[in-house]
């Protein structure tokens, strides 16, 4: 276990605030009963979820950590896989929302695109994905990085199948979560299926 992801998990669960992509998201969503939530690290938008109405939160993440705040959580809406999303069997059409808060970047692009085809058809129609990719212009992005980074126009070819409602990227000079200065590149987007 990363030791620094432990802390992460442990600082944002002292205050328990839910992603604001999400939180917007939220008003798209027609119906409220599952929803899957992609990389939950510190399960604090699962929760919000919860609260939120869902008969049924699904989350995903390898983390152990995860796994341990996993087991504290009673509701019985509540379904915790603790695997990779590659590895997730992922069902048909079966989510009226998911929701990928800054997990799909640390993937391989190859694999970023075979996600979100299974995140499109996991979804009912009129489902609603929501998520961040990290821009172009980010400070992390070096030829030795591991993680993707992308531009708005990829984002469009990345997520055609889905129909925008939301797509904006930011970009500020901010701190990382380690402590360090950072210039931020993020793409956001809430996207729906026909």
């Amino acid at each position: 276990m990363n030791i620094s992801w432990k802390k992460f998990i442990e600082t944002k669960r002292a205050n328990p605030e839910p992603q604001p992509l999400l939180v917007e998201a939220l008003s798209f969503v027609q119906n409220k009963d599952t929803v899957l939530d992609i990389g939950a690290g510190p399960l604090i938008d699962a929760e919000y979820l919860l609260k939120k109405g869902f008969r049924e939160v699904v989350s995903v993440d390898p983390d152990s950590t995860s796994a341990e705040v996993a087991e504290n959580i009673a509701d019985k809406g509540f379904v915790f896989h603790n695997t990779h999303i590659e590895a997730y069997s992922f069902p048909a059409a079966y989510f009226d929302m998911v929701s990928a808060q800054f997990v799909l970047p640390y993937m391989k692009e190859a694999v970023v695109q075979k996600v979100l085809k299974r995140i499109h058809d996991s979804l009912k129609p009129g489902g609603v994905f929501t998520g961040h990719l990290f821009g172009e212009n980010d400070s992390w992005n070096t030829p030795e990085d591991f993680r993707m980074y992308t531009s708005l126009k990829k984002t469009r070819e990345m997520l055609q199948a889905f129909d925008f409602v939301v797509l904006r990227e930011e970009e500020k000079d901010t701190v990382s979560r380690l402590g360090k200065p950072k210039h931020s590149h993020k793409i956001e987007f809430i996207v729906t299926k026909s």
